[in-house]
């Protein structure tokens, strides 16, 4: 596979190329695996939140909620 990189989570590239993935892939590259990007927390928003668990909350907590259908991170 000429050309082919390997995304993997972030702080397992040496893994990875220990087990000897590095002969399939030319290239290993750390992604976050949450797929959660720079989304900012709307505090003003009427949506609702909810926890990964689909729990409703009354405001977001710290970590990952979901607000308005979105994953959303709160620090």
């Amino acid at each position: 596979m000429e050309g082919a990189i390997l995304k993997v989570p972030q702080n397992c590239v040496v893994s990875y190329i220990n087990a000897g993935y590095l002969n399939y892939f030319e290239n290993i590259e750390e992604i976050d695996p949450t797929g959660i990007q720079g989304v900012a927390l709307d505090k003003k928003s009427n949506a609702p939140v909810y926890d990964l668990n689909g729990k409703k909350l009354k405001d977001p907590s710290k970590g990952v909620n979901i607000i308005d259908g979105k994953k959303v991170v709160a620090k």
